[in-house]
């Protein structure tokens, strides 16, 4: 078992995440968090959310995190960077004035996905087999309460998960204490039934959990910027989260 101060170590030492800069603004999105879309220098598109209300700092925290741990064991989610947003751009557009310059989350824009979340649909698509037992491992790592985000390609159907920034125990208010509150790990149940998965798919999937190793999950914990008013004891608490949790869903 790892101690507090071993994570402390780890998450102190794990590399700080990749910054791309945002140049061209694209367009906006109507919802809770005022996400736009932005064209950055490493040659993709983001949507990119900003701590407009301090309260959205831990929607942040947790969209960043959950991204990194879908990366890690291989969920079918966005690939995730902290985006610099610079004053230039923001004066340059007016739909951009009420975002704050300075590091925002970002998650890679999937063009051909559809934008607003959706239920559990094609699940008998041969490929969603697979996807949906991962993504039933990935909700359980982080133990989500209601949030289900489902998202499907405009052809193919093949699903995604991505808007992770209410995915840990109550939410956005989620404390050192929820995250100890969170009930046991198992394979997310909403997705687990609704897909009809079966036992050999939930341990297939299972296996993802051997590249969530120590040092990947300190790597995550570590990605969110200190700005965003996220303590070390916080994030060896979520440290200390997903490596109990990944052992209960070694299934």
């Amino acid at each position: 078992m790892v101690s507090r101060e071993e994570w402390k170590t780890l998450i102190g030492m794990a590399p700080r995440e990749f910054v791309t800069q945002a140049h061209t603004y694209r367009s906006n999105f109507t919802s809770y968090t005022m996400p736009v879309l932005l064209g950055c220098h490493d040659g993709h598109d983001y949507v990119v959310k900003s701590a407009t209300q301090p309260e959205l700092f831990r929607v942040l925290c947790s969209d960043q995190i959950m991204g990194h741990i879908a990366m890690t064991i291989g969920a079918p989610a966005p690939v995730v960077r902290l985006v610099e947003i610079p004053q230039e751009l923001i004066e340059g557009e007016p739909e951009m004035a009420k975002i704050p310059a300075g590091i925002a989350h970002g998650s890679r824009y999937l063009k051909n996905v559809s934008k607003i979340r959706q239920g559990i649909q094609f699940q008998n698509v041969p490929e969603n087999r697979s996807r949906f037992a991962l993504l039933s491992i990935m909700y359980g790592l982080a133990g989500v309460d209601g949030d289900h985000q489902f998202f499907y390609e405009d052809s193919t159907n093949i699903v995604w998960s991505f808007d992770h920034g209410h995915f840990f125990h109550s939410g956005p208010c989620w404390t050192i204490e929820t995250l100890r509150a969170t009930p046991a790990a198992v394979p997310d149940p909403v997705i687990a039934i609704g897909c009809g998965l079966a036992v050999e798919e939930l341990t297939e999937a299972a296996k993802c959990l051997v590249h969530l190793m120590d040092e990947a999950i300190a790597f995550a914990v570590a990605s969110p910027e200190d700005a965003w008013q996220i303590m070390m004891d916080e994030r060896i608490a979520l440290a200390e989260h997903f490596r109990s949790r990944a052992d209960d869903l070694a299934i």
